[in-house]
């Protein structure tokens, strides 16, 4: 990608006509707003089915009825340069794939399909025209994750890593794999920048007899031989979001990191280190700009479109483009096939 010149780049971000397709509740209340605190971003119109969601939303954020559709055809046809697909998981393939067609920039959020298949259409179709594919993996932009990954050298060689993901809500509709455990799987995969993934062997459980799957252990082992465990867990009755385990912990022969899933926290203990001789793990702070009432989630969702929108403007690849969400997808039949089958199955196997 060529580097932009900064005027070029200032007329470019003046305004990005966007819309939204999929008004549900991370919408309304986390896309939504992070647009609204982005200057380049102009929010042109909104797309949802129900009728009800599309009066709600639109009354909420000042978007008048003329510029609420539940007409695709008329919603890409609205002015937008770029579009939001935040609808229920089983229709991304269709709606980024129409939008896409449509000549429009897309942002969606995870995952970025079902099927490795319909990822590599999509994938495919976005290079053809040139068009920014993002996806919403986001737990990259957090800054403990940031700090744990910058420190990940002060351990040694890694030798294990666990990812534990206990959790009030899970979309049932989805499962546990798709829906939460393939955050831990991204964020798995971008610890170590995208490597080889040799083996995986899964086992998941429904909570009821013919329902989807919500309680999943996975291992997993990478080039290199360090080995990943999964523990992915829904856990509805617990009532409180405190009480709930949801970490990544990075085991290496001179030391380990944990890092806890959303919360601004990090620990680290290696043997080279005085203070961790002395008093063992200890914790260290990740520097970060943010409001403090605006939770760290929040800030991190809206660096993901900040970022959305330097691709589009810099002419470059996102941070999780439509190839690295193919990785994800991956892992997830991967795991799928190994549940089915009680074997250990590498990713290539499905994505040869």
């Amino acid at each position: 990608m060529r580097n932009v010149p900064q005027q070029e780049k200032r007329a470019l971000t003046e305004s990005i006509p966007i819309g939204v397709l999929g008004c549900g509740k991370i919408a309304e209340e986390v896309h939504i707003p992070n647009l609204f605190n982005i200057a380049e971003f102009s929010l042109r119109s909104l797309c949802d089915v129900s009728p009800e969601r599309l009066s709600t939303v639109g009354e909420k954020f000042g978007i008048p009825g003329e510029r609420r559709f539940s007409s695709q055809e008329e919603f890409f046809k609205s002015g937008i340069q770029a579009v939001l697909v935040l609808s229920p998981t089983p229709y991304h393939f269709q709606n980024v794939k129409a939008a896409l067609e449509a000549g429009l920039h897309v942002f969606v959020e995870k995952p970025m399909c079902e099927k490795m298949e319909e990822g590599k259409a999509l994938v495919e179709e976005a290079s053809s025209r040139n068009l920014v594919l993002a996806v919403g993996h986001f737990y990259g932009f957090f800054p403990q994750h940031i700090l744990a990954k910058k420190k990940m050298a002060k351990v040694g060689r890694i030798k294990s890593v666990r990812l534990v993901g206990e959790s009030l809500i899970i979309k049932k509709e989805d499962g546990a794999l798709l829906d939460y455990a393939s955050h831990f799987i991204h964020l798995l995969l971008w610890y170590f920048d995208y490597p080889a993934v040799r083996w995986v062997f899964a086992d998941m459980a429904p909570e009821k007899e013919g329902e989807k799957e919500m309680d999943v252990r996975i291992l997993a082992e990478m080039e290199g031989g360090a080995r990943a465990e999964f523990s992915i867990l829904w856990l509805p009755g617990l009532k409180n979001w405190d009480v709930l385990q949801r970490h990544v912990e990075i085991i290496g022969e001179k030391g380990r990191i944990r890092a806890a899933f959303t919360a601004p926290e990090v620990s680290l203990y290696h043997a080279g280190n005085l203070i961790s001789r002395a008093v063992g793990m200890h914790s260290i702070t990740p520097a970060f700009a943010m409001h403090p009432s605006v939770p760290v989630s929040q800030t991190s969702y809206r660096k993901e479109l900040e970022d959305f929108r330097d691709a589009m403007t810099e002419k470059r690849p996102p941070a999780v483009d439509g190839r690295k969400a193919l990785e994800v997808l991956a892992f997830l039949e991967a795991a799928f096939l190994s549940a089915r089958e009680g074997r250990k199955v590498s990713p290539a196997e499905v994505n040869p």
